[in-house]
């Protein structure tokens, strides 16, 4: 792996959400992505490589977010690594606790594409001037002065992106925080479109910037002369900050104005006029204010009320709100079988036809929304309905292959393995839908490590029926051939960490081919994972490995192809 450009740890035990992140930064950087599945992983993966910014999980088993952090903060090798949290940890006491600790920025889940990238260069374009200004320092001598201030004004500007937002060049999120630690007695007004996605999925984005870019100008002729500042937070949202108290009806009447600017008149773009509704949360209580101010604005929504000001009688709602809601999407959704099954295509890089498909849960919300399982796997393991939608992925999987040509893989986690009423259903299943001799169980090459006699027994009760067993994401953990030795699996997947730059980091060719070589001298055939561009599909063909996946050959879909050849 080259240190040409910048590098990004994922640092996440949910392997959904490592995968997300690891696609949207590898489709939209040149950063270099770098995977780490728990703590214990963290240290020994920052000490080789030195990644430039570190986006982390907290909510983890072992070694926390928290821990991570204070431990990298400790060490002067590490300190001075930004850590940017992501996470669904929506508290203020969360949030303030991971700035206390040293986190630099704190991205919540689930998270704008386009905020997380502006927000995760910045760190890192910050990172490499202070970086920089510490090497001139180290060698400094009179004439170089002049370049060290250069290096300061860069810093200086830096600072200033990470306080503005892009789109209309407002104060954001961030600076609304400081503002509000500096203010005596403040009240937020949060400004929302209610109809925004209905809009962007209509019009287009260029149309959903133009509504938010023009909504601003409308709010900034209220704010202008007046005691509030105007700040725009992500997304459709906009803020209003009152740094003192202000008389009761001058306060209403601005709530009026603001709202009046914002939806009264149509939204003109050329001859398209689009009309906009908006939805104002108020809260005046500085402990907690951003959740309040929210809590006030989803309120106001759910009541079909121009604005509402948080009542503290609101705060038992709040309490568990988030987990409580997805539990009871999960619940609902396994109930009105909304519980589906998508699938991926893996390609024969010999013949270049699809031999095999991998099942990706998904789950469809009331609003028809397709949900990623980063989003609600967590919470079903919590709530004990993770079982629920493992069966529900069987079931629905091995119907729609009964009659089918093609392998089926199916992801097991060691939940799944030690349950067994989970167990006893996949065999029954397998000889109801004589699936046997196509069907592949992926297993986490970093779990069952401690139950492995476990999972050692389970494999060789799914090998007496026929199927096949593959090791996922190896060389993303402990990468233990022995371990691989004793399960004697019949598929090698190849991580996306060593597959997306394989085409150009001679590090990561040499990895391949040596998983490539010791696996072919054992009779086990390889997968290459998120093959994302031709050129790496080229090149993992060209080191050997048998079979490639990734959304250059094919993105997840409900139903399978009906051709069976790799057009392009």
């Amino acid at each position: 792996m080259s240190k040409n450009k910048s590098r990004v740890l994922i640092v996440d035990d949910n392997r959904e959400s490592r995968k997300l992140l690891a696609s949207i930064i590898s489709k939209y950087t040149e950063h270099e992505v770098l995977l780490a599945n728990s703590g214990e992983v963290v240290l020994n993966v920052i000490e080789k490589y030195q990644p430039d910014a570190v986006l982390l999980d907290i909510m983890m088993p072992g070694i926390d977010g928290y821990e991570i952090t204070r431990i990298l903060k400790s060490n002067p090798k590490t300190k001075e690594i930004p850590i940017i949290f992501i996470t669904a940890l929506n508290s203020i006491e969360d949030k303030v606790k991971g700035f206390e600790i040293g986190g630099v920025d704190y991205i919540l889940k689930p998270f704008n594409t386009n905020d997380l990238l502006a927000r995760l260069n910045t760190h890192i374009q910050l990172k490499g001037a202070k970086d920089e200004l510490k090497k001139k320092n180290e060698l400094l001598t009179d004439r170089e002065t002049h370049l060290v201030h250069l290096i300061e004004e860069k810093t200086r500007e830096l600072k200033e992106q990470l306080y503005t937002d892009s789109l209309t060049k407002l104060p954001n999120r961030m600076k609304l925080k400081e503002d509000i630690e500096g203010a005596l007695y403040p009240t937020l007004i949060l400004i929302n479109i209610d109809n925004f996605r209905e809009i962007n999925s209509f019009f287009g984005n260029k149309i959903g910037d133009f509504i938010i870019f023009e909504l601003g100008n409308r709010l900034k002729t209220v704010i202008n002369g007046a005691v509030g500042k105007l700040y725009k937070l992500h997304a459709d949202e906009y803020a209003v900050l009152i740094p003192e108290k202000i008389e009761k009806n001058s306060f209403k009447q601005l709530l009026n104005f603001l709202h009046d600017a914002g939806e009264e008149k149509p939204y003109v773009y050329y001859w398209q006029k689009i009309r906009v509704d908006i939805t104002l949360g108020v809260s005046n209580d500085k402990n907690d204010i951003f959740e309040k101010a929210d809590m006030a604005l989803k309120y106001a929504k759910r009541k079909r009320m121009i604005y509402f000001s948080y009542d503290e009688s609101m705060r038992i709602i709040k309490e568990y709100e988030s987990n409580l809601q997805w539990a009871r999407i999960i619940r609902e959704a396994i109930e009105e079988e909304r519980i589906i099954s998508y699938f991926q295509p893996i390609i024969n890089n010999k013949n270049k036809s699809i031999e095999k498909y991998e099942a990706l849960v998904r789950l469809i919300d009331e609003s028809g929304n397709i949900i990623s399982p980063s989003f609600f796997l967590d919470v079903a393991k919590k709530s004990r309905q993770y079982a629920l939608i493992t069966k529900a992925v069987v079931q629905k999987s091995f119907s729609r292959f009964k009659d089918s040509q093609f392998e089926l893989s199916i992801n097991l986690s060691v939940e799944d393995i030690l349950n067994k009423d989970t167990v006893e259903l996949l065999k029954s299943s397998i000889k109801e839908y004589n699936l046997g001799g196509r069907l592949v169980f992926e297993i986490l090459e970093s779990e069952g490590i401690e139950s492995y006699d476990e999972v050692l027994h389970f494999i060789n009760q799914m090998k007496s029926l026929g199927c096949k067993i593959a090791i996922d994401d190896f060389g993303s953990g402990y990468s233990n051939f022995e371990y691989i030795l004793r399960l004697a699996v019949n598929y090698i997947k190849i991580d996306a960490s060593l597959i997306k730059n394989v085409d150009k980091d001679k590090d990561a060719q040499i990895i391949v081919a040596t998983i490539v070589g010791f696996s072919k001298k054992l009779g086990i055939q390889t997968i290459a994972e998120s093959v994302h561009s031709k050129k790496v599909y080229e090149k993992v063909g060209e080191l050997g490995v048998d079979y490639s996946q990734g959304f250059h050959l094919g993105e997840p879909n409900a139903d399978i192809s009906v051709s069976s050849t790799l057009t392009a």
